[in-house]
């Protein structure tokens, strides 16, 4: 996970395909953001967050 961080430091957001199986506090973790960021950034309700892949989401940093 840090090194992820690292390796996408100087990125202020990223874009990914998120796949099925795949929920949001993952994802925040892997890309140093939150879950709350990640669903409020993406207009996402607790239904949609899980809706069915793939699904684009731009994910906003939180930390380095």
């Amino acid at each position: 996970q840090r090194q992820m961080c690292k390796e996408t430091a100087s990125v202020p957001s990223l874009t990914i395909v998120r796949w099925g199986g795949e929920d949001l506090w993952t994802l925040a973790k892997r890309y140093c953001s939150s879950e709350r960021l990640i669903r409020e950034t993406n207009g996402l309700t607790d239904d949609a967050a899980m809706a069915e892949a793939p699904q684009y989401l731009l994910i906003p940093k939180t930390q380095a």
